[in-house]
């Protein structure tokens, strides 16, 4: 009896860290794409001051919640994702609006494609 306890604890656990990991990982993918998508709207309409605001908001929650995202993700698509962003930033601290805007899009692809395999689809699975 004591064993079906113990197990019964450890699915609950189990269960748990998954969940947990599923929600850190969605939602800050969710706002870290929403903070680059308005950077890239604030450079094209010209304001890079607030592009730049947008974007360092947009590095630095990515880079909080990387710790508890490593756990549940390897490293190299978060690293890619980071990389992204910080050239992102130093092209809109250099005024390379263009740069600035392809490298916003790449990072939102690599963001979305990292969203998408978080859900348990059969493609993701297989």
């Amino acid at each position: 009896m004591h064993r079906i306890y113990i197990a019964l604890v450890i699915l609950i656990i189990t269960v748990t860290i998954i969940i947990s990991g599923f929600i850190i990982n969605t939602s800050t993918s969710k706002s870290v794409s929403g903070k680059i998508e308005s950077a890239e709207n604030y450079a094209v309409s010209g304001d890079s001051e607030n592009a730049k605001k947008q974007i360092r908001s947009a590095l630095n929650e990515w880079e909080s919640k990387m710790e508890a995202m490593l756990v549940f993700v390897s490293h190299g698509r978060l690293d890619q994702i980071e990389e992204s962003l910080n050239s992102a930033n130093t092209y809109i601290e250099f005024g390379e609006l263009k740069a600035f805007s392809l490298e916003c899009r790449k990072t939102e692809i690599l963001i979305k494609h990292f969203y998408d395999l978080e859900y348990p689809t059969i493609n993701n699975i297989l």
